[in-house]
């Protein structure tokens, strides 16, 4: 966002409260490892929920975007919001792992 010189606007600010979320069900998650694993698997549910929020308000975002006139600035914000949305598939991605290792050690 300092490279393209943007400040952050609600989408960003509610973007970035489910990737927090997100990151902190899966840390939640892991945490249950070594004591409970089978705890572990409501975790990766709700950082996978975080993902799919994120979804939903990217699509918001980008739709009331796209509704502007000032292409640089769409295509600034369109990669910022882009780079939001493939943190959230990374939790997600963490969040199927976790729940693989979860499986194998049953």
């Amino acid at each position: 966002m300092q490279l393209f010189e943007l400040s952050p606007n609600k989408y960003d600010l509610d973007i970035a409260m489910h990737l927090r979320d997100g990151i902190i069900f899966c840390g939640s998650g892991f945490a249950k490892l070594s004591t409970h694993p089978h705890a572990a698997v409501p975790f990766c549910d709700q950082a996978r929920k975080q993902e799919h929020k994120i979804e939903n308000i990217y699509r918001q975002a980008v739709l009331e975007l796209f509704k502007g006139t000032d292409y640089s600035h769409i295509l600034k914000r369109r990669e910022v919001y882009r780079h939001l949305c493939n943190a959230a598939e990374r939790i997600s991605f963490c969040a199927n792992n976790l729940q693989d290792i979860v499986v194998k050690t049953s």
